[in-house]
């Protein structure tokens, strides 16, 4: 009896230890040994963005992430809502509308969340000395590349522009474009006066080594009612000495380059690579000069599009995380989660 007794003791035991392994190695999910990065075409900020930081976390962790440049913005997106890639990197002009499920994104699904906000960048009207304008009016007549083809948010920063100055397509000579070298080399060439896009740095140095460059300024009132209907977007300055360019601060309608991943990729996995990034971020610094301003407090930022519980986790480990960022983006979830 006894010893039956202890037997049955044993074989408990036995399925305890068992049970208890098996929760571990549940929770203990092994991370994957690579990820694939989309990011912009080689040459684009954004890949610089991807390149740069996709090598340190690569580096500083045992995930592999290969970042692959895939082409423009509509391409990325696509990549990681077809589940083959895990992350991406694009602008919040396109991201924070892609996500609400706004704008030329109507009805694609919800399948993404912010990793890392990264650099800011500005989209505005480039233009040359020699075409005579200095403010968004003198558009008027011009002929005025204000749609990048593969870009949907370009188009609609150039008709809210427009409307913010009480003009239409219809004021200017409207005209299409596929890549801003290709606007650079229209102005250059004299076959258009002037382009909106981001402000890429390759494109704004050939100008202003060839021709010349004059960046159009947004005023206070337009920007505001641009920023009602464009999402991703703040009014900041773009400040002297950017790209090696500008002479003067510009006053111009800003965004970041934002690190997103899918949501159904594991916290531990996003924890794990976000970690690696912001604890080696001198070694992304020199990659690109604007990376430099990317430590955990800019890389929490939140503008439009909530975070991914894996890099909320890391932002609380590393103290830069709020009470007010946490309500912030409870309430994009609760808002517009679909």
């Amino acid at each position: 009896m006894e010893r039956s007794a202890c037997l049955g003791v044993v074989l408990s035991l036995i399925v305890c230890v068992l049970g208890l392994a098996s929760t571990q190695s549940l929770a203990a999910e092994p991370l994957p040994k690579s990820v694939r990065f989309a990011s912009l075409s080689v040459g684009m900020s954004g890949h610089l963005v991807a390149a740069g930081i996709g090598t340190v976390m690569t580096k500083h962790s045992p995930i592999k992430v290969a970042v692959d440049p895939v082409g423009m913005h509509v391409a990325v997106l696509d990549l990681v809502e077809k589940k083959e890639a895990q992350m991406g990197a694009v602008g919040t002009l396109d991201l924070v509308p892609y996500w609400r499920g706004e704008q030329f994104w109507k009805g694609r699904p919800q399948c993404v969340l912010a990793g890392m906000t990264t650099i800011n960048m500005f989209t505005l009207v480039h233009t040359t000395p020699k075409s005579g304008i200095k403010t968004v009016q003198d558009l008027r007549g011009k002929r005025f590349l204000g749609d990048a083809i593969p870009s949907p948010s370009v188009a609609a920063y150039s008709d809210a522009l427009l409307n913010a100055y009480g003009m239409t397509r219809n004021d200017v000579k409207w005209l299409q474009f596929s890549k801003a070298p290709d606007a650079a080399a229209a102005l250059i060439e004299g076959r258009a006066e002037a382009y909106a896009y981001p402000s890429s740095s390759p494109p704004m140095q050939q100008l202003k080594t060839t021709v010349g460059y004059y960046p159009i300024p947004v005023d206070p009132e337009p920007a505001k009612k641009m920023i009602e209907t464009l999402l991703g977007y703040t009014y900041e300055t773009m400040p002297a000495g950017y790209n090696g360019v500008i002479e003067e601060g510009v006053p111009a309608l800003a965004y970041y380059t934002t690190i997103f991943f899918r949501d159904d990729v594991p916290d531990e996995v996003v924890y794990t690579l976000v970690k690696a990034a912001l604890e080696n971020k001198s070694e992304y610094a020199r990659v690109h000069p604007l990376l430099q301003d990317v430590d955990a407090r800019r890389a929490s930022t939140i503008v439009g599009i909530p975070f991914h519980p894996g890099a909320i986790k890391y932002f609380k480990e590393s103290g830069v995380w709020t009470a007010q960022q946490e309500k912030e983006n409870n309430e994009l979830l609760t808002k517009f989660k679909r």
